[in-house]
């Protein structure tokens, strides 16, 4: 096995060990001391301008899609200059969680952000009870009028964040499978900070809307998200109207959906627009369409 770093590596070690020899004095480990945050975010954003939170983040969503030799290099010079920024909280664990389990939704508004600078995340994972057991977790969520309610005690957890990434049981039966659960953000937070993303927008309304494992819909919400959307494209996207027939007429409103339909219709072209008629018979039916 060949272990000799490429050119691109050894510049990255290079560069990296020279920042860190020449930023993280004794000096300035004590004034991050009485930081009540413990780190520089003026440091943080340098990172991100070194492209160094953005290094392992795929490049569809603005990273570099780098791996974990490149990340071992960085961690080395991390460890040499005792660093306190949250790389491994938010970067290596938080994103890489949310790039490996997280919807195509979650990736594109949070990973991106990871990427330069603006998002801080950490994973709350081990429990007091659970000992070296990582499939032991008590934690529980159970649906509110207004949301979810987590009960439970996490410990070990890395640094504050924007962002918190749970491990939890749907109900408190060991048996069923672990699940993931974020915290300080959800649709509504990343429809926000996507206002100008049509695509990304109506791509989290169908998941509202069509996702098998979501036991409760917030129909109103995805309404929401779905208009938002439609103005974003300038009511001109096929796809984007059909999500909107499709949360109206789940909310009750057929002929209102019925009439969008058409509209999609009419925009789309090809297979989409078979597709679509498809649906538009269904809708007259008073039946709803399959997702697809």
């Amino acid at each position: 096995m060949d272990l000799t770093l490429s050119e691109e590596q050894r510049l990255l070690r290079e560069s990296a060990d020279r920042f860190v020899t020449e930023t993280y004095s004794a000096d300035h480990r004590r004034r991050m001391a009485n930081e009540p945050s413990g780190f520089s975010a003026a440091i943080w954003k340098r990172f991100a301008g070194l492209g160094w939170l953005a290094l392992p983040i795929d490049e569809a969503y603005g990273g570099l899609g780098g791996g974990a030799i490149e990340i071992g290099i960085l961690m080395e010079a991390f460890g040499r200059g005792l660093v306190s920024e949250p790389y491994l909280a938010t970067v290596v664990l938080g994103a890489g969680l949310v790039a490996e389990c997280g919807s195509e939704a979650h990736k594109q508004a949070i990973l991106p952000k990871v990427a330069d600078g603006s998002l801080y995340l950490a994973f709350a994972h081990s429990e007091r009870a659970a000992r070296f057991d990582l499939g032991h977790v008590e934690t529980t969520a159970t649906r509110t009028s207004d949301g979810w309610r987590l009960n439970g005690n996490k410990i070990a957890v890395l640094d504050e964040a924007d962002l918190w990434v749970y491990l939890r049981r749907r109900l408190a039966q060991k048996q069923l499978p672990l699940e993931r659960f974020m915290v300080g953000t959800g649709a509504a937070a990343l429809s926000d900070a996507q206002k100008d993303n049509p695509m990304l927008q109506n791509q989290l309304a169908w998941q509202m809307i069509s996702d098998e494992n979501i036991e409760q819909r917030d129909l109103n919400l995805a309404e929401k998200i779905a208009r938002r959307a439609d103005d974003a494209a300038k009511n001109s996207d096929p796809a984007i109207v059909d999500t909107l027939a499709r949360v109206r007429f789940m909310q009750g409103k057929k002929q209102e959906a019925i009439k969008l339909q058409e509209k999609a219709v009419k925009l789309a072209e090809g297979d989409m627009k078979k597709s679509l008629e498809k649906s538009l018979e269904s809708y007259k039916k008073g039946e709803l369409p399959a997702a697809e």
